[in-house]
């Protein structure tokens, strides 16, 4: 067994926070109001915008920019070379708080994670019961989730993501990959997405967003209730990225086939802004998005706060290498 040093420092960075441009959509036509502590935007009619407005918002939603489009895993050079990870930059949390709610035994689990990383080779697969295509988990991904200040990257966050998704009922995500591929070709991508993806099969979508690629933030959508719910760890609005995700829904709408006796009809969206915790670096963005889409799809209480994310990022990964929620008292699973 490998042995580890304890992290005695509660790691904070005020320093240089992720700055991003919000759309410059208007409000004007839209209702704003307070509900649950929580802002709700109801939108009447996505189009029912000024002129101005309106061409406004279709130059911002020409080019998608919800996400990063980098593929760090089709870099040859990298894969080419292939060392023994290094688990120096792993550490255990000494005399972590909430224990308990967020990683009972978190001795015992982060030492199993290090005996799994060992020997390992940066660029072999984690096997999983978890698949999803173009987005591979790597040993080299453990680690940079594990090594504190560290920023997650797409393969992460969606992998935990679609672990989370196949424990809740009726509910999807949407790959970062198909935003990029919505602003090169628009109502084609809706439809091969469609295909495999009808939304009168579904409930609930989980996006993953990533503004001017410095920041990582989420939205869950309640398809028939029409809401869009954003969380976001700067308390940023997203309105820009809430018209690209509604007017892609919109379009999944119409080619999605109803069955027979389907009532069910597209509703009017509302974007509905929650209270996330509040990160208080700039480093720990998607682990506070990884964690409201836990909380929240498992109908949790946002518990959670900065000195937390150490723990948080062994919890990340011990479910990640086993492919399971474990059980907890803040998800009761």
């Amino acid at each position: 067994m490998m042995d580890f040093t304890e992290d005695n420092s509660i790691i904070e960075d005020n320093n240089e926070p992720h700055y991003f441009n919000n759309s410059n959509a208007s409000l004007h036509q839209m209702e704003v109001f307070d509900t649950n502590s929580s802002t709700i935007v109801q939108d009447n009619d996505i189009h029912a915008v000024s002129n101005s407005t309106q061409e406004s918002i279709q130059e911002n939603t020409s080019t998608i920019n919800l996400c990063d489009s980098d593929d760090e895993d089709t870099n040859i050079d990298q894969l080419a070379y292939n060392p023994v990870v290094n688990l120096n930059s792993i550490k255990l949390v000494k005399r972590p708080k909430n224990v308990k709610k967020i990683l009972p035994k978190h001795r015992k689990k982060t030492e199993k994670t290090i005996n799994f990383l060992e020997g390992q080779r940066v660029n072999d697969y984690v096997s999983s019961r978890n698949k999803l295509n173009g987005y591979t988990l790597h040993m080299r991904d453990l680690i940079t989730l594990l090594t504190p200040k560290s920023w997650l990257n797409d393969v992460i966050i969606l992998n935990y993501l679609l672990l989370l998704v196949n424990n809740c009922e009726e509910t999807l995500i949407i790959t970062t990959d198909t935003w990029v591929d919505f602003g090169r070709r628009k109502e084609s991508t809706v439809m091969k997405w469609t295909k495999s993806n009808n939304l009168y099969n579904f409930k609930r979508i989980v996006i993953p967003i990533n503004p001017n690629k410095n920041h990582w933030a989420l939205f869950v959508v309640d398809i028939w209730e029409g809401i869009v719910h954003s969380f976001d760890s700067f308390n940023k609005t997203h309105m820009k990225e809430y018209y690209i995700v509604t007017e892609f829904l919109s379009l999944a709408y119409n080619y999605s086939v109803k069955k027979p006796g389907e009532e069910r009809t597209m509703p009017i969206w509302k974007y509905q802004i929650e209270n996330s915790p509040q990160q208080k670096n700039t480093y720990d963005c998607g682990v506070f998005t990884c964690t409201n889409a836990r909380y929240f799809l498992l109908g949790k209480k946002l518990e959670f706060t900065q000195p937390d994310c150490q723990l948080l990022r062994k919890r990340i990964a011990y479910e990640l290498v086993h492919s399971e929620l474990i059980q907890d008292h803040s998800t009761n699973l």
